[in-house]
């Protein structure tokens, strides 16, 4: 079950000066939080002078059961009222997602037009066995699948809402998702970096350049760490992935500006 004894996790985040001049928005996976991202959103606003913003996806925060209501369309929807926040603002911003929050970004991305777009271990082209038949009908009859997470990644997240399990219509999602992706790549024409654990065990990193060749992005970046993990911000190789990110939010506002 999502475990409840904690609060940092649970609200959407919103930091930074509220003169700064730049605007960040990133979107937490399905089954994730707005802490997911760990250290990024605070030194986005510290170093970068720009507001951040992480909203709490619909049904998330709460139990696994909660969000089994939820669809799709449900997540797109409220990634465009959060885009809401930035084209008001009249400031330069950049988007950027993790898992399923990067596919939220890319269609934000594609519709939008930011300085700069970003996603974290983007499950574009899923590992083999989660195409298997047998696992869709897996799906059908267990509701809920156990996360895979290892020790370290238990001790990184002392203190920070998390769930232990994810409903398998993720699964359903996570396709839907990747559908909207290849109707609108050819509309990214930001900056674009992807990151990707090359052993990642939900999909595979060669994703990162089917997805990345069907892209009229002004440049093309990514790197693939040698790592089997999915999350991104916990434990080993997250100052390696956080310094990427930020190097390339810098020179993308600062090529803008």
């Amino acid at each position: 079950m999502a475990q409840p004894h904690n609060h940092r996790g649970r609200e959407s985040i919103l930091i930074g000066r509220s003169d700064a001049s730049r605007v960040v928005i990133l979107f937490h996976g399905y089954t994730g939080s707005p802490a997911e991202f760990g250290s990024l959103p605070d030194l986005i606003a510290e170093r970068l002078d720009a507001q951040v913003l992480v909203p709490l996806l619909p049904g998330h925060g709460t139990t696994e059961e909660d969000l089994l209501p939820f669809e799709f369309d449900d997540f797109l929807r409220a990634a465009e009222e959060t885009m809401k926040y930035a084209k008001e603002s009249g400031r330069p911003y950049a988007i950027g997602g993790h898992s399923f929050g990067g596919h939220l970004a890319f269609l934000m991305a594609a519709k939008h037009e930011p300085v700069a777009l970003f996603a974290t271990a983007l499950p574009y082209e899923l590992r083999y066995w989660l195409r298997l038949p047998i696992v869709w009908l897996l799906a059908w009859w267990y509701p809920f699948w156990e996360k895979r997470l290892t020790a370290d990644e238990l001790e990184a997240r002392k203190g920070y809402f998390y769930y232990t399990k994810m409903p398998s219509k993720g699964l359903r999602i996570v396709h839907e998702g990747n559908r909207y992706l290849n109707k609108i790549a050819r509309d990214i024409a930001s900056s674009v970096l992807m990151i990707h654990a090359k052993r990642d065990r939900i999909a595979y990193a060669r994703g990162v350049h089917s997805l990345l060749a069907k892209t009229q992005a002004l440049k093309k970046n990514y790197i693939i760490i040698e790592s089997e993990r999915h999350s991104m911000f916990y434990g080993l190789g997250q100052d390696h992935v956080v310094d990427s990110i930020m190097k390339f939010l810098e020179g993308a506002f600062k090529k803008y500006e």
